[in-house]
């Protein structure tokens, strides 16, 4: 089967030069297309590293998937032993989730991570667990979180591939892609009444207007950290670098080059027919429709690969009747799936008419 469906392409730029690999000081780096999680480019993707506070984008993503923005969240007993970085929570201060995730997302405020943990999961531990089992889910299997915040703690164990998988899945929620472009906010807290500001320091996304997020980290073992969030061009990617000795050098090396050397791509159109087939025993062709649009990130000057179609069943064949999906693997070797129906209605060829 040929497919049928013409590519609507941004330009492939076969034209266009090659783009030489990019350069970091990153000892773990990885480039992936938000909306397939594909891998554009990856350096020592899979060795364990420490996170530091991008272990935060976890949190946050358990946190606005467990308790709506509006709820009022009360610091537990002992918040004041987080360490690191705060906002000098009180035991029984009560906050706002949205205030909560941007304290934890701007501030960076590990007492903020600790209440988190407490409210959805009622204590670190538990919560780490709840870390592990979601991280395992979006196929970050080889990531050990032992607590909220990042804190240097034996077993406290990521990679660059998994922490982009983990990112990737966060900026699917409105509440984490608002918090993670905020400059700056006015907390409001029930026991400060004056409200607490805290501001962002993020010197990449205050040059790039096009950054969505997501989050910082540094500590003397993990080295300066960075999971970020770009959207330009039509399409997004998704950037982390750890032990890095110039996050934002690496971070804007790393977007430049995946910007420069790849074009967004639409491999099917939702109702036009990825082929027309012979149906053994039909009256007539089958067109198998598209039931979505998909969008795929190719290499400048490469052609995207082809649809592996599903087997067309035995007629009679409703019209959009189910015929399976279409799978594409990608670069990369990720898969992409697609549910595809049937074009027409098709009789046997000897049924009467």
């Amino acid at each position: 089967m040929r497919p049928a469906l013409t590519l609507c392409v941004a330009l492939l730029g076969a034209s266009a030069q090659a783009q030489a690999p990019p350069r970091v000081t990153a000892a773990s780096a990885v480039v992936i297309d938000e909306e397939t999680g594909a891998v554009l480019w990856a350096k020592a993707a899979d060795t364990l590293r420490e996170p530091a506070s991008t272990t935060k984008v976890m949190t946050a993503l358990l946190f606005v998937e467990a308790v709506p923005s509006w709820t009022i969240v009360r610091a537990p007993k002992d918040v004041a032993g987080a360490g690191g970085s705060s906002i000098r929570l009180k035991a029984g201060e009560e906050m706002k989730a949205e205030d909560l995730l941007a304290a934890l997302m701007v501030r960076s405020a590990n007492d903020a991570a600790r209440t988190i943990a407490v409210r959805v999961s009622g204590s670190e531990r538990a919560f780490a667990t709840l870390m592990n089992e979601r991280a395992a889910l979006l196929g970050a299997t080889r990531t050990t979180f032992r607590n909220p915040h990042g804190m240097p703690q034996p077993g406290h164990r990521t990679t660059a591939r998994d922490l982009a998988r983990i990112g990737r899945a966060a900026l699917k929620y409105p509440a984490v892609l608002e918090v993670g472009q905020l400059r700056s906010r006015r907390l409001e807290r029930s026991m400060r009444l004056q409200g607490t500001w805290v501001n962002r320091y993020n010197p990449f996304m205050d040059a790039d207007p096009s950054a969505v997020g997501l989050k910082t980290g540094l500590t003397r073992g993990a080295g300066q950290c960075f999971v970020g969030g770009v959207r330009r061009q039509g399409f997004g990617i998704v950037t982390v670098v750890l032990k890095s000795r110039d996050w934002v050098g690496d971070t804007q090396r790393l977007v430049e080059w995946a910007y420069a050397s790849h074009s967004r791509v639409r491999v099917a159109q939702r109702g036009v027919p990825l082929t027309r087939a012979t149906v053994p025993g039909g009256s007539d062709p089958l067109d198998l429709l598209a039931t979505r649009d998909v969008w795929i990130p190719v290499r400048n000057g490469q052609v995207p690969p082809s649809w592996t179609l599903p087997a067309v069943p035995s007629p009679p064949i409703a019209r959009l009747a189910s015929l399976g999906r279409a799978t594409m693997t990608l670069a990369d070797g990720t898969t992409v799936l697609l549910d595809v129906t049937a074009g027409q209605g098709i009789e046997n060829k000897g049924a009467e008419r």
